[in-house]
C-alpha cells in the first residue's frame, strides 16, 4: 500500500492563534486551479499552523464527501441493506461497517443509506460544536482523536461508493469527479497519518494505482 511520507508534519497541540479558513481554502482551491498537484496542495502552507490547516481541510473533505454521495438516488435501503465494502483481505468476502454511537458499545447494522445519514449528522454537530473545532483557535487536547473518526468514517463513504456504485457514476458521466475527489482525501490524511493503512485497506488495490500517481 502507502508509504510513509517524509513529509508528514509533526502535531504541536499547543494553543495557537486562529487563521482565517476562508484564506486558508482560498489559498488552496488556487492551487488546485493553476495545475499543481493535489499531493501538493494537501501540504502544509509556509508558516500556516497545522491544526487550523486539519480542520479546514476536514470541513472541506467532509463536504466533497457530501457532494459526492448526493450525485444521484442510485444508494437506497432496498439495493444496500447493509454499509459494506470490498473485502480487506483480497479475497470475494465484504467487509461491513457497524455504527457506533458516540459514547456507546452497541453496535448497529444499517442500511448503508442510514449509516451514511447517521455519520454525516454526527460531523455536522462535531464541526459545529466550538469546543472541538474552535473559531479562536484554542484546540482541546483531543482535537487529533476526534479528527481522525471522522476521517476514518468518511473513508467507509468512498470505500461504499466504489464497491457498490462504481457503475452507477460511470453512467452519470461523474467518475472523473469521484477519482479527484476520492485522490483529496487519500493525500491529505497520509500527508499527516490521520487514517491507518489497516483501516483502507478495502480500498488497496486502488490506493496503488494512486501512489503510483506519486513518482
Amino acid at each position: 500500500m502507502r508509504r510513509r511520507n517524509r513529509h508528514t508534519q509533526k502535531i504541536n497541540k499547543t494553543k495557537i492563534k486562529r487563521q482565517t479558513s476562508k484564506t486558508l481554502k482560498k489559498n488552496f482551491r488556487n492551487d488546485l486551479s493553476t495545475g499543481i498537484a493535489i499531493c501538493e496542495a494537501v501540504r502544509l502552507p509556509d508558516g500556516e499552523n497545522v491544526l487550523e490547516w486539519i480542520a479546514m481541510n476536514t470541513m472541506e473533505l467532509f463536504n466533497n464527501a457530501k457532494i459526492v454521495y448526493g450525485v444521484g438516488d442510485y444508494c437506497t435501503a432496498e439495493t444496500c441493506p447493509h454499509m459494506t465494502a470490498n473485502s480487506n483481505k483480497g479475497d470475494s468476502r465484504e467487509t461491513f461497517f457497524y455504527w457506533v454511537e458516540h459514547g456507546e458499545k452497541a453496535a448497529q447494522d444499517l442500511s448503508a443509506v442510514d449509516y451514511i445519514q447517521k455519520l454525516f449528522d454526527y460531523v455536522t454537530r462535531t464541526i459545529e460544536d466550538e469546543t472541538i473545532f474552535p473559531i479562536d483557535g484554542d484546540f482541546p487536547r483531543d482535537f487529533l482523536k476526534t479528527v481522525k473518526i471522522i476521517l476514518k468514517r468518511l473513508f467507509r463513504v468512498y470505500a461504499h461508493i466504489y464497491y457498490k456504485h462504481l457503475d452507477a457514476f460511470r453512467e452519470m458521466g461523474a467518475e472523473d469527479y469521484l477519482h479527484t475527489s476520492f485522490k483529496h482525501f487519500y493525500f491529505f490524511v497520509t500527508e499527516f497519518d490521520l487514517v491507518k493503512d489497516s483501516a483502507m485497506a478495502s480500498m488497496a488495490s486502488l490506493i496503488d494505482e494512486i501512489e503510483a500517481t506519486r513518482l
